[in-house]
């Protein structure tokens, strides 16, 4: 709350609340003030006018009742008699109850007068018209003057105490008046010196803070001179470095280049080895095929041999049923010389068995002999593609991870590269900014001027407060004891910037 009230808005705030309640008073006050004249006002005249109501329409009814009175001296005919006895004693209560509710004074005056009106009633019933007529002017008429004139005089009495009232409530209007316009005066000088105060209170607080201003002002000053300088410096330096980073883009895209195409040429030369490994992969495969067809072979010849050998063990076992058959036939004589010629057919024909399975198995043999031959080539050559094969993976292999290396080394160039690209940008970024720092230097150099004037029409605003702090400030900083503008600014810098984070 303390801090709320030392700024200047709070000030400016408490000193319009005050002045809006001072004035909100007053016009309470006299809003009141007219309001209660006008209901005494009103009471005043509400009052006077129901009396003098009352007195007239009293009045009326008495002259009503005389005027009726009046009439019947005329009358003859007993009905309307009657009828305006009636109308006459009705209009009689009426304005004696009515005169009696404001005037209870005139009370014997109406009594003699309602007698009076009596006896002419009585004369009037009784037919003499001359008597009622007697008794009309000589007793009622002079009571009922009287009353008139008691009416009269109560109707001025109420017009002469409304006057007496009207003018004390005008004295009484005036002495409110005169104490309003004293209240008035009271305030408008109460705010005339709460508004010399506030003008106190806040010309001293704007009159240093133009001085502190002034301080930075100067300070800005300096300190833009001296970001112009080193931005200048930055901007050179940035463009020299800027030069030599271009340079050095050209030389790495130069080698970069080079590694690329050795990567290419690493890649062609790991794409022919995997070609040449893949050949050397199926001849080997084709070469393991052979050697199974061989070995296959070398058992099938093996096979036909046992076959071969059985067929010449059932030759000659049928050599020596056809050589039993033979002998059989000849101990049997002439009834046996058929079986003897089949019998020499079998032995012929198992001779020639026999001979045909003696050549085969030679045959069968040699074959046997050269598979054998063929499976132990075909194992050393298959040998040596295996070693080939071996050695092609080597190849490819060597010549993949030079392809890698190279892809590697490539990737890595192109890295340095581009982070000599950025470099390069972030350096001409550097040197396009101090030249915009340049640029804002110098646009805070006419910052510092405006700030300047504004500061210059701030003190002509405040007046000789200011001029006076002014001066005192400036003989306070040509003390070499004392801290000058630029320390003082610098201060408020720092201690701005400490608050800012």
């Amino acid at each position: 709350m303390r801090h709320w009230f030392s700024s200047v808005r709070g000030r400016l705030l408490a000193f319009a609340g005050a002045a809006m309640v001072a004035l909100l008073v007053v016009a309470l006050a006299s809003a009141w003030f007219v309001r209660w004249t006008r209901e005494a006002d009103a009471r005043i005249a509400t009052s006077v006018s129901a009396g003098l109501r009352g007195s007239y329409s009293a009045l009326e009814k008495l002259m009503t009742a005389q005027a009726v009175l009046q009439g019947m001296l005329r009358l003859k005919d007993a009905d309307e008699i009657e009828a305006a006895l009636e109308k006459y004693e009705k209009t009689d209560r009426e304005s004696v109850a009515q005169i009696l509710t404001f005037s209870p004074g005139l009370r014997a005056g109406l009594t003699a007068l309602q007698e009076a009106g009596k006896a002419v009633i009585e004369q009037v019933i009784t037919g003499n018209g001359a008597g009622a007529l007697e008794v009309y002017v000589d007793r009622y008429n002079p009571r009922f003057a009287v009353c008139v004139l008691a009416l009269r005089r109560h109707a001025d009495e109420v017009e002469r105490l409304a006057a007496v009232e009207m003018a004390e409530r005008e004295r009484a209007d005036a002495q409110a008046m005169q104490i309003a316009a004293g209240v008035l005066l009271a305030t408008l000088l109460a705010l005339a010196l709460g508004a010399w105060r506030f003008q106190r209170a806040i010309s001293r607080p704007l009159a240093d803070t133009a001085g502190k201003l002034d301080e930075v002002a100067d300070a800005l000053a300096q300190f833009a001179e001296e970001v112009n300088r080193s931005s200048q410096n930055l901007a050179e330096g940035a463009s020299s470095q800027a030069a030599s980073l271009q340079e050095t883009s050209a030389s790495l895209e130069e080698i970069s280049s080079m590694t690329r195409r050795n990567a290419d040429s690493a890649g062609r030369a790991k794409s022919s080895s995997a070609i040449t490994r893949q050949a050397a992969d199926a001849g080997t495969a084709d070469m393991q095929a052979l050697t199974s067809a061989m070995g296959a072979i070398k058992e099938a010849s093996s096979n036909i041999g046992k076959i071969v050998k059985t067929i010449d063990e059932i030759a000659f076992q049928t050599n020596i049923l056809a050589l039993n058959a033979a002998v059989e036939a000849a101990r049997a004589g002439e009834s046996g010389a058929g079986f003897a010629v089949v019998a020499d057919e079998v032995r012929n024909l198992a001779q020639r068995s026999a001979q045909a399975a003696r050549e085969s198995a030679e045959k069968i043999a040699d074959s046997i002999e050269r598979g054998e031959t063929g499976v132990t080539l075909s194992a050393k050559v298959a040998e040596g593609l295996n070693q080939i094969l071996g050695s092609a993976r080597q190849v490819d292999d060597l010549i993949g991870e030079i392809a890698t290396s190279s892809n590697e080394q490539s990737t890595g160039f192109s890295q340095i590269v581009t982070a000599v690209t950025q470099i390069d940008q972030v350096t001409q970024g550097n040197a396009a900014g101090a030249e915009e720092n340049a640029s804002v230097t110098t646009e805070m150099k006419r910052e510092v001027a405006v700030l300047r004037a504004a500061i210059d029409d701030l003190r002509a605003l405040l007046g000789g407060a200011a001029e006076g702090k002014r001066l005192g400030r400036d003989e306070a900083g040509d003390d070499s004891g004392k801290p000058g503008a630029g320390e003082v600014a610098k201060g408020t810098l720092e201690s701005s910037d400490v608050k800012a984070k």
